[in-house]
């Protein structure tokens, strides 16, 4: 089991509730008593996104390094596999944004 990589998926959900609760908002007061719209909100937020931005590049930095060493061992990828390479990551990244547009929903019926 990959114990790391769920240790920190587990940090960047643990630290986007607690920005969130440290906030507030949709009703629930902050805990430190931030009014929505003002300094310490904002500051909050960037705060969480740089937080956040950290964390995406430590992840980018593991995925890149990985298939740096299967490369280096011989890995050939199959027909479709992604490379993972700096470029790909971040090309993928630019592109997410944007993959709700082509996503096509389930249908209920």
């Amino acid at each position: 089991m990959p114990w790391g990589k769920f240790g920190l998926t587990a940090f960047v959900w643990l630290m986007v509730l607690l920005f969130a609760l440290l906030r507030g908002g949709k009703g629930g007061p902050s805990l430190v008593g931030a009014d929505c719209g003002g300094g310490l909100y904002w500051g909050l937020f960037g705060l969480n996104l740089a937080v956040l931005f950290a964390a995406t590049v430590h992840f980018r930095e593991l995925v890149v390094s990985r298939a740096l060493v299967k490369e280096g061992l011989g890995h050939q990828p199959m027909v479709g596999d992604l490379r993972w390479t700096r470029e790909t990551t971040i090309r993928c990244a630019d592109a997410a944004p944007f993959t709700h547009l082509t996503a096509r929903a389930p249908r209920v019926q």
